[in-house]
């Protein structure tokens, strides 16, 4: 399995200078704080299985929602809270 995260530093958290964003510069740490402490808040994970057979498996569980034939979304308030709720 992947699980693959995309997110821009811009505009999360209050960070709203190129510095926050940039590698080396002194407000990057600062940024990386912000952001690392906003980004998973509120969480959607969009699952999409190969083929529909297992998508039954996980159906019933607490915050998915079937979208398709064979995907499903987890939501949660947080990242451990959607993760957890689909895979324990």
């Amino acid at each position: 399995m992947r699980v693959h995260v995309i997110s821009d530093m811009e505009g999360v958290a209050g960070i709203v200078k190129w510095q926050q964003t940039t590698g080396g510069e002194k407000l990057y740490d600062e940024g990386r704080v912000l952001y690392t402490e906003e980004i998973g808040r509120p969480c959607e994970i969009a699952i999409d299985f190969t083929t529909p057979d297992r998508l039954q498996e996980f159906a019933n569980r607490k915050g998915v929602e079937v979208t398709g034939a064979s995907s499903l979304v987890v939501r949660g308030d947080d990242w451990w809270a959607a993760w957890s709720s689909f895979f324990f």
